[in-house]
């Protein structure tokens, strides 16, 4: 970073974006672009700028406002917070340069904590005078560390440690950020936290589509975890004084950090118990147990817990990969809150004993971490776990473990979340809500809030105790209201089903099939079928040929995509409306999004609708493409689309050359899998990089050929799947099909 020499920070000093100013005043960035374009509006003119974006002074913004009759939320000081760490960190790394304030921060409050002020301020005034500072920073925290008597945590070791990032600061870099820290501080405990936790969220959504893999402050979710948790201890733990949750993949630590906060408030407005039998919650005290593969993160998470200051908590972390090895094997947690990691590839050991219910696919561990956090729940305690869909409903292993949890009375309410809730996804989420094994237990609660409420018919209510807090949820004033619809399922009815389904869309809909009905399905199934098996039969057809004829790849090359095809992102960029939570939005129709090109399934266009000048527009065969872990890649055959900017066009140079299915294919191939360390940097593969093997186009297209033959087979497979839905239906609900069975019910009935 390079700075002029620094002058002392205040929250006067405060700049807006056209993005900044339309999350001030509720409304969509394009109208801050009209306010500005028409000229009798008389907007303020830029004072400022940051990487090509105008900055406004705010003091001119909110007047301009208020003559105008705008209705804007007064955010001053947290705006000031914010202008201060962007300008301040200029180019640098966003999230080596939070986690260096919030390291400001813990030493700063523990310096007053622990009665070490002459040391925090004979470190300022060496900051200061520009001197030698490293050795200084050491000395400060062997100080802070020692006044803790000798017992200071493991927690607190981690919180303090300077960061490795200090060293790339010069003295006067690093006397604005203490200046910077001693204001924040000077503020309260609780309003410091609210400015660090705003500038933390912004750092993390400004990181794009990747930013929340580790948490967001302010998550709906992470909210809803903690008050369930809370719920459940006031209704089942309410007289226990030591409380442990558990939490494998803790992330930013923001779900137990809302549980300690509600937890906190709770004993700062206890009354006194009253009698010498009765017990106050002023006396209970609650630990976490937690881990984070990730150490910057698990670090962040140790400053965010010293600067939370909660009353009777303490703090256990681990920085591990808790599937590999169980951190806290002998914790048995009272609540166990966790955000499993989406569709994150794993390597099961099957002597460990956490798998007790079976053993989860390698490609996605989320009945893992469910079965982890079923091995440390106390014999009265919740786990609320939350997965993507996909767990609750896929064939094979994950079928056996659904099947062990039910049989076992393990799960108790499966809830089914809004879209849209996370930073770095728009999948669908649901909750699992969990118990040790529990004979008696022969049902299990199904909810959801994604759907209008006349979808169904008879409902029931949640779980009792869970009741307030889904409500809470449901009609948040931060998400669109959603009705609050529950059902419960018998147990046996969910292990009749052959997958063992737990979507609760699955169980919900009230209206079920009569035997005339599922025959009528069976039949009209059967129709489909009949033309997809002469596809199928071609399909084999041509994967015998192409075993017959063999395919030599001896001596071939391979060359880099970005030497073969000019690589872009796009640029459509959707909207977000006021608040901290993301709302959700429809995406328009001809906007390739990251999540059609990972179904590899492109949407079909309206031939009425014009594309909005200005954003990029695919043609014929472009290719679409998305990075992480493994690159995911479809073509574009008609082209005319806009695209989403996290998603790449990547367009040949030479389609004589190259087939365009062939180039995706080849994109996607686990040679390319993305071998870094798991990182809050981590973006995913460099496009362009991607190694594409350069056979002759005649063997691309038979390459091309074999996909699409493995794809219609996989087709007729999932057809199939669905009719033999359909035959387990006619069992349960006693229907007659196929041709013979319809004659003879035919006959039966005329006799």
């Amino acid at each position: 970073m390079e700075h002029d020499k620094p002058a002392k920070w205040s929250f006067t000093e405060n700049t807006l974006s056209s993005a900044d100013i339309a999350r001030m005043a509720g409304v969509r960035p394009s109208a801050v672009s009209n306010w500005r374009n028409r000229e009798n509006k008389n907007f303020p003119k830029p004072v400022d700028s940051k990487d090509g974006r105008p900055l406004f002074d705010y003091d001119e913004v909110a007047a301009w406002l208020t003559s105008n009759n705008i209705a804007f939320e007064d955010t001053r000081m947290e705006q000031a917070a914010w202008s201060f760490f962007d300008r301040w960190r200029n180019q640098a790394d966003p999230m080596a340069m939070m986690s260096l304030l919030l390291w400001s921060l813990c030493a700063r409050s523990a310096a007053n904590s622990l009665h070490c002020e002459v040391e925090w301020q004979a470190f300022l005034s060496k900051v200061d005078a520009e001197q030698s500072y490293t050795d200084a920073c050491q000395q400060l925290v062997n100080v802070l560390l020692n006044a803790y008597d000798g017992n200071s945590t493991a927690a607190a070791r981690l919180a303090l440690t300077p960061p490795s990032e200090i060293e790339q600061l010069q003295p006067d870099e690093l006397a604005e950020l203490l200046h910077f820290a001693n204001n924040l501080f000077a503020l309260g405990t609780d309003k410091m936290n609210q400015l660090v936790s705003i500038v933390l969220e912004r750092t993390i959504i400004s990181q794009g589509r990747m930013s929340g893999e580790f948490g967001c402050p302010k998550s709906r979710v992470s909210v809803l975890l903690a008050k369930l948790a809370a719920a459940h201890i006031n209704k089942h733990e309410s007289g226990k004084q030591s409380i442990i949750a558990y939490d494998p993949a803790c992330g930013i630590l923001e779900s137990l950090l809302q549980l300690g906060s509600i937890i906190d408030k709770d004993i700062n407005t206890q009354q006194p118990a009253v009698g010498d039998n009765q017990q106050s919650n002023s006396e209970r005290t609650i630990k976490f147990h937690c881990a984070d593969i990730n150490v910057r993160t698990s670090t962040i998470a140790a400053r965010r817990f010293l600067l939370a200051d909660l009353t009777g908590v303490s703090l256990d972390i681990h920085t591990q990969d808790c599937l590999v090895q169980d951190s806290s094997p002998y914790t048995r947690a009272d609540v166990v809150v966790l955000e499993t990691p989406f569709a994150l590839r794993w390597e099961p050991n099957d002597t460990d004993l956490r798998w007790r219910y079976g053993m989860p696919t390698k490609n996605d561990s989320a009945l893992a971490w469910v079965q982890d956090a079923l091995a440390h729940l106390s014999d009265v305690g919740r786990a609320f776990v939350v997965t993507s869909g996909g767990p609750l409903f896929r064939a094979g292993s994950e079928t056996d473990v659904r099947r062990a949890l039910v049989a076992a009375g393990c799960v108790e309410a499966i809830i089914a979340l809004p879209s849209n809730l996370y930073v770095n996804t728009s999948i669908p989420t649901f909750l699992w809500v969990l118990t040790p094994p529990n004979k008696t237990r022969d049902t299990v609660s199904m909810v959801s809030m994604t759907v209008e409420s006349d979808a169904y018919g008879v409902q029931d209510k949640p779980i009792e105790w869970m009741e307030q807090t889904l409500k809470w949820f449901a009609h948040g004033s931060l998400l669109p209201t959603r009705p609050l619809i529950a059902q419960t399922v018998r147990s046996i009815e969910l292990l009749g089903d052959p997958q063992v389904n737990l979507l609760p869309s699955q169980w919900l809909d009230a209206d079920k099939q009569t035997p005339d009905e599922i025959e009528l399905t069976y039949t009209q199934q059967q129709d489909a079928l009949t033309p997809m098996n002469v596809l199928a039969s071609k399909a084999f057809e041509t994967l015998q040929q192409f075993d017959a004829q063999g395919l030599d790849c001896r001596g071939i090359t391979t060359v880099r995509l970005g030497s073969i095809a000019t690589i872009r992102q796009g640029d459509y960029k959707p909207e977000r409306k006021s608040g901290y939570a993301l709302h959700e939005q429809v995406t328009p129709e001809d906007v390739v999004t990251p999540d059609d090109v990972s179904a590899h399934q492109l949407r079909e266009l309206d031939s009425t609708q014009e594309s909005k000048e200005g954003n990029r527009i695919t043609v014929k065969n472009d290719i679409l493409l998305i990075s992480g872990e493994l690159a995911k890649a479809v073509v574009d055959e008609s082209g005319g689309r806009r695209v989403h900017k996290n998603v790449h066009i990547v367009r040949l140079m030479d389609e004589q050359r190259w087939n365009p299915q062939y180039v995706a294919i080849m994109a996607e191939g686990t040679w390319s899998r993305d071998r870094q360390t798991p990182s809050i940097f981590v973006k995913g593969i460099r496009p362009a990089q991607l190694q594409i093997p350069a056979l002759p186009l005649d063997q691309q297209n038979r390459v091309v050929a074999y996909a699409h033959a493995v794809e219609t087979l996989r087709q007729s497979v999932e057809l199939y799947r669905t009719q033999l839905d359909t035959v387990t239906s006619a069992i349960r609900h006693g229907a007659a099909i196929g041709m013979n069975a319809r004659k003879q019910s035919k006959s039966d009935q005329e006799q």
